[in-house]
């Protein structure tokens, strides 16, 4: 077997885990009714994202970004109407998911469109995927400032934080390795966030409650 498809196996595995760590959260968000420390606007970048990935796999043919984009969207998309069913404001937050996802449909539209060559519509389509991807990953550090304003790490998911650490460094290495700097590049931000997190619990893990 080659280097390659072991990487792109173990690094679908642990993608897949990544994406079902956010169910503990989301289950305790439904039993408790509380959308506190929900990460809503991960998840509903996570929409998006998904959908991104879904296009630019299938425009360069890449099997590996399919499947993974296809189950992380189905669940993110869970995650989001479980959130819409328990929050309060349900207005504002179908706003703000309608804000986030409207980008992509006139963006998409935008440059098939003009008549571009298959290749200029995947360069296009990789560079609004590395702008969404590095959107989720930055998105992350609202919780790192969060625990810093709080001094604290309750509602911090431990295994959403390492499984996601995990994910960042296998699908920078895969990026590396299919030199695609979209897939790559944004995951250096994850990792930055989750060694940020790791930080903040060694500080103020002893004062806190962990939700798995």
């Amino acid at each position: 077997m080659e280097v390659l498809t072991i990487v792109e196996v173990v690094t679908q595995i642990v993608t897949y885990l990544m994406f079902a760590s956010g169910i503990p959260p989301c289950l305790h968000m439904y039993r408790t009714k509380s959308t506190k420390n929900v990460p809503f606007t991960f998840f509903a970048l996570g929409v998006v994202n998904g959908f991104t990935g879904l296009l630019y796999g299938y425009l360069s043919n890449l099997p590996p970004l399919i499947y993974v984009n296809a189950v992380g969207l189905t669940l993110n998309c869970i995650y989001v109407l479980t959130y819409l069913a328990v929050c309060q404001s349900k207005g504002s937050t179908i706003a703000q998911l309608v804000s986030l996802c409207s980008p992509l449909v006139l963006y998409y539209k935008y440059i098939t469109s003009q008549g571009n060559s298959e290749p200029v519509v995947l360069d296009q389509l990789g560079a609004f995927m590395f702008f969404v991807t590095v959107c989720l990953m930055l998105s992350t550090f609202l919780e790192v400032i969060q625990c810093v304003q709080e001094k604290s790490v309750d509602g911090l998911s431990r295994s959403m934080l390492y499984v996601g650490l995990s994910c960042c460094l296998c699908w920078l290495i895969y990026g590396f390795m299919l030199e695609d700097f979209y897939i790559y590049a944004p995951n250096v931000i994850g990792i930055a966030a989750s060694i940020w997190k790791i930080f903040l619990i060694f500080i103020y893990g002893g004062k806190s409650k962990k939700i798995d």
